[in-house]
């Protein structure tokens, strides 16, 4: 069995656990898991200490992932550095806007200079990451539970609700959910 984990990963997933269901001998998640992680070879582990509570959204920046981004149910949106994270002892940034309640999505804007952050509060959050302030509120009508930033505009993005609509919005326009353009569920 240990010759079918190779590496970090293995050549089936599925045709490993298929295999030991047709064996008549079920493979449990922790211990599938388990197996599947004491193949690696090059894994490491770093706790990154910071929230109070569940960690609900985290989110690597798309410059090669020189920052993570973190929100969840103690409603702050850490900012850390990676490389200071990953080799010392430092502790993240917390940017200024805070949410009412649970935070869960976030996303980074092309230039990693803004992040979105998203939750149970109805809200979207813009945070200027530079100047660590609140640049923007966009409410919701409902929870938000994902943000997507457009690849070709980091003045659009679009978030999605619990009240089944995913909005479209211009950070350039005056936020209100009468300039978002709602996308709604064809049922």
């Amino acid at each position: 069995m240990m010759k079918e984990l190779q590496g970090c990963g293995m050549r089936s997933s599925v045709g490993f656990l298929s295999r030991r269901e047709l064996t008549g001998q079920p493979l449990l998640k922790d211990e599938f898991q388990r197996r599947r992680m004491a193949g690696c070879s090059s894994l490491f582990k770093k706790d990154m200490l910071g929230h109070f509570g569940c960690v609900n959204a985290i989110e690597f920046s798309n410059n090669g992932g020189e920052w993570l981004v973190s929100g969840g149910d103690d409603r702050r949106v850490l900012l850390w550095n990676m490389e200071e994270a990953l080799h010392a002892r430092s502790k993240p940034v917390k940017l200024k806007g805070e949410h009412l309640s649970n935070i869960f999505c976030l996303a980074f804007d092309s230039t990693n200079r803004k992040v979105f952050s998203g939750g149970n509060d109805e809200q979207v959050i813009l945070h200027d990451v530079e100047r660590m302030e609140t640049i923007n509120v966009f409410l919701h009508i409902d929870a938000v539970y994902s943000l997507s930033v457009s690849p070709v505009n980091d003045n659009v993005f679009a978030s999605s609700s619990d009240d089944g609509r995913v909005l479209i919005w211009d950070t350039r326009e005056p936020p209100s959910t009468a300039n978002a353009v709602a996308l709604y569920k064809g049922y």
